[in-house]
């Protein structure tokens, strides 16, 4: 799992997804799921959006790129994209991020 993840990390801001990470180990996309979900609990497209909040969440704070910039370098490739996920996994919206990062 550890190729898987660093595969991830390498290519997330690709357009990626689970049957890519498969086929860069050579091994079938369910049974990387299947040892995947085992392993870390959670679906690998679950760890590449994490990866990509996690690229978006550094480019916010370090950088005064546009959110549309910003969801093209990180790998969601539309500003709606970006902003649905990060909404999701962080609570708040990219924008709003920016802004309480900025205050600390």
């Amino acid at each position: 799992m550890a190729r898987a993840l660093q595969f991830i990390a390498a290519n997330s801001h690709r357009p990626i997804n689970c049957d890519d990470v498969a086929k860069s180990l050579n091994i079938h996309a369910r049974t990387l799921q299947r040892r995947f979900s085992s392993v870390v609990d959670w679906p690998i497209s679950d760890e590449i959006r994490r990866v990509r909040i996690e690229r978006a969440k550094r480019e916010l704070d370090q950088s005064k790129r546009s959110i549309a910039e910003i969801a093209q370098a990180v790998g969601f490739g539309s500003r709606m994209r970006l902003y649905d996920a990060f909404r999701h996994e962080v609570g708040v919206t990219p924008m709003a991020y920016r802004k309480q990062r900025r205050l600390i």
